[in-house]
């Protein structure tokens, strides 16, 4: 009797150390999925700010080959403060029109745009055509004339009986007063006579000018 009951007692406390064993490793393999879990959180932060700082890195370069950004207005605007200037640049616009003045100029606007770096085709000889190649190379409407500055081109209203193609383009100078309605401009409409800059109504309707429309600038 007495051996089973020093038999049960051994038993008892047998269970107990396998229980608490049990426990101890029950917690240590917690714990060591925990440090585990934890350590994977910590590896997921450092791939994430590598994989945002190699992004950084990234945009910092593309910045750098981003080509700085050019005042094509200011740019145009010089180019044709002087008659010899505009003399240069009628004289290449003739030479991609053939020689003739006859349409020459949306040509003359081509010529003042190439040469100041803007590499539109030689051929266009249409305002339509125009606009459209200038929107591709990032070129915005603005049909606030208000805001025209030197070095602006100007659309004019469109030609009668066809829609979407304005009936004349030109340079924009220099306001004739703070009421804005008058203007002087560059274009080839007298080119032939020698006259490139002058004055003209720009956004009033007259008998011999068209209205401005809008005006185009990068």
């Amino acid at each position: 009797m007495l051996l089973c009951l020093v038999l049960g007692v051994n038993s008892i406390v047998h269970m107990k150390k396998i229980s608490k064993t049990e426990v101890a490793t029950k917690e240590n393999t917690e714990k060591a999925i925990a440090n585990n879990k934890t350590e994977d959180k910590k590896e997921e932060v450092k791939k994430e700010e590598v994989k945002k700082e190699e992004v950084k890195k990234e945009e910092v370069k593309k910045e750098e080959k981003q080509e700085p950004k050019i005042d094509y207005a200011k740019k145009v605007g010089a180019s044709l403060n002087t008659e010899a200037q505009r003399k240069k640049i009628i004289d290449y616009a003739l030479s991609i029109n053939s020689k003739k003045y006859e349409g020459l100029n949306v040509k003359y606007m081509v010529a003042i745009l190439r040469t100041n770096g803007v590499n539109i085709p030689a051929n266009i000889s249409r305002t339509d055509v125009l606009i459209k190649e200038l929107e591709k190379f990032g070129w915005k409407k603005n049909t606030k004339v208000s805001e025209l500055k030197k070095g602006d081109i100007v659309f004019t209203t469109d030609t009668v009986g066809i829609s979407g193609v304005p009936g004349h383009s030109y340079i924009f100078m220099s306001w004739e007063s703070d009421k804005k309605d008058n203007g002087f401009v560059v274009d080839a409409l007298s080119a032939k006579k020698g006259v490139t800059y002058y004055k003209r109504s720009v956004s009033v309707q007259t008998d011999k000018h068209e209205k401005f429309q809008f005006f185009m600038r990068k």
